[in-house]
């Protein structure tokens, strides 16, 4: 039986933990919400406003970000 080989669970290799919600979380916390809705307009207005050249840019430097994760034997970088 062959086994399976998965991928590995390393938040460094996920644009979406590595770059998205970081930049998120820093724009959206800027200031106390008052209500879920406040809080879920502003999750909202601060994605629509996120530069597509900054997440093209994380993305590019994917490549790079799997190789020093292997350099570090599967561990987390940075």
């Amino acid at each position: 039986m062959k086994a399976k080989i998965w991928p590995s669970n390393n938040p460094d290799l996920n644009i979406l933990d590595y770059f998205i919600w970081g930049t998120l979380q820093e724009q959206v916390n800027a200031h106390p919400h008052s209500s879920l809705a406040s809080l879920k307009a502003s999750i909202t207005r601060e994605t629509r406003k996120m530069e597509k050249d900054k997440i093209v840019g994380a993305a590019e430097r994917f490549r790079s970000r799997i190789e020093r994760v292997v350099a570090a034997g599967g561990s987390h970088i940075e």
